[in-house]
């Protein structure tokens, strides 16, 4: 039996928290993501626990990862896709 493709909750709220700092008038899509995001903003480790994708982290030993993926607004770095790795793209305070 192979594996069923399953919505994931944690891509739209993901999606959401991008696209809210995006600059336009957004699509119905854009608008479904970014309320996703402001709906579980202030808890998104909440959310992301209590979702199946990551229940399912967590009953596998993957906590940690469910921690990481509820951090927003956290970091400087800006990853830019160079050659073959991601480089950070922000710029240096000079």
């Amino acid at each position: 039996m192979g594996r069923r493709l399953r919505p994931a909750i944690e891509d739209l709220i993901g999606a959401g928290a991008v696209l809210a700092d995006l600059p336009g008038r957004p699509s119905p899509e854009a608008e479904t993501a970014i309320a996703a995001f402001e709906r579980f903003q202030h808890d998104l480790h909440d959310a992301l626990v209590r979702s199946t994708s990551g229940k399912e982290l967590v009953e596998r030993g993957f906590a940690c990862d469910v921690e990481v993926a509820a951090e927003y607004a956290v970091s400087t770095a800006v990853p830019v896709m160079q050659d073959d790795r991601f480089v950070d793209g922000a710029p240096v305070a000079g």
